[in-house]
């Protein structure tokens, strides 16, 4: 599948990075996770142009089928989120009237089912806690949550209300040791944009303090410690739930579209950088210790939306859009590399 590779150094920890394979020719928002049998990457396509329908199509590869298979899943509905348990992986997204979900087991989708009713929901996120899957969305008002079994069927009977406040959007879970963390971002009335977060214990919500004034933020894990990364400024800070803030990186160019994957005490982070337009993407692997500030280990020139997996800690997947070489007026693709620390 990856026929070529090149390899970095972050700091002290070299990672190979795979050259990119290309997924679908044309996609946007892709989403990927992975259980330890098989990778789920899904995307929304416009086959027929902007003005068609948008379709959302997934993707499943594994170590054993390196090729990724495509199959169409709807063309009803927004930006999809993947999540993994060891049972199946779970495909969620919006349609703007309801949260709709389906469960992929060997490769293969199984029937779309209604997860709830619930109009405008926006920033759709999932993860697995070790027990249940942890779905959660964002209204303009609120963020709300609902678990399912690691078998994708629906637990809870109705939303619980983690969250509300004003103008509330960008919403992102991670789990680790069944327990999760919630960030939120909120801009209340005559003050600044800022993250919040909720910590959540057997489906019980609690609020933590997180950073504040934050741009955006997501939760990922180090050492099955919940850690909350959000961009302030030109820096990306990492914050713990005991409310440790350290710098992990500082850039002189805006950061955005934050994206991790984390397994024991291994985490890559990625972003955007942003100069008049998104330039590309960067690569570091955040640092154990938490004392010490990442170094950037790769650049994805002409690179977006990032987002990571991994099942095992050693081989990390990395999906972005990729503007044509030619031109960035055209549409963008959808392109897989395979990560490797040593």
């Amino acid at each position: 599948m990856l026929v070529s590779a090149l390899t970095l150094v972050v700091a002290a920890s070299p990672f190979t990075l795979g050259a990119p394979v290309q997924v679908a020719p044309v996609g946007v928002s892709p989403s990927i996770d992975c259980s330890p049998t098989e990778c789920v990457v899904a995307w929304i396509q416009y086959d027929h142009g902007p003005e068609q329908d948008a379709c959302i199509r997934i993707a499943t590869f594994s170590a054993q089928k390196p090729t990724p298979v495509v199959s169409l899943l709807t063309c009803e509905g927004g930006s999809p989120s993947v999540a993994a348990s060891p049972s199946a992986t779970l495909v969620s997204w919006s349609t703007g009237k309801h949260l709709m979900g389906t469960a992929i087991t060997n490769g293969r989708p199984g029937p779309i089912f209604k997860i709830s009713v619930e109009q405008r929901a926006d920033s759709v996120d999932a993860a697995f806690d070790g027990q249940r899957f942890v779905l959660v969305w964002s209204t303009s008002k609120q963020v709300s949550m609902l678990r399912l079994s690691p078998q994708a069927q629906l637990f809870d009977e109705k939303p619980v209300v983690l969250a509300t406040g004003r103008d509330v959007s960008t919403s992102s879970v991670g789990c680790a040791a069944r327990k999760c963390l919630v960030t939120h971002v909120e801009r209340p009335m005559n003050e600044n944009q800022r993250l919040s977060a909720v910590v959540l214990e057997k489906g019980v919500p609690a609020p933590t303090p997180i950073a504040t004034r934050a741009l955006e933020g997501i939760v990922t894990t180090s050492a099955n410690a919940l850690v909350a990364l959000s961009t302030e400024s030109s820096q990306l800070v990492r914050t713990t739930q005991e409310g440790r803030s350290l710098v992990a990186v500082e850039r002189t160019t805006r950061m955005r579209d934050l994206e991790a994957a984390s397994f024991a005490e291994r985490t890559l982070v990625g972003w955007v950088v942003e100069e008049s337009g998104p330039k590309g993407i960067e690569l570091m692997l955040l640092p154990v210790d938490g004392q010490t500030r990442g170094v950037v280990g790769a650049s994805l020139d002409a690179e977006f939306d990032p987002s990571f997996a991994t099942a095992d800690g050693k081989t990390f997947w990395v999906v972005t859009n990729r503007w044509p070489e030619k031109s960035r007026g055209d549409w963008p693709t959808v392109v897989v590399r395979k990560l490797t620390v040593p």
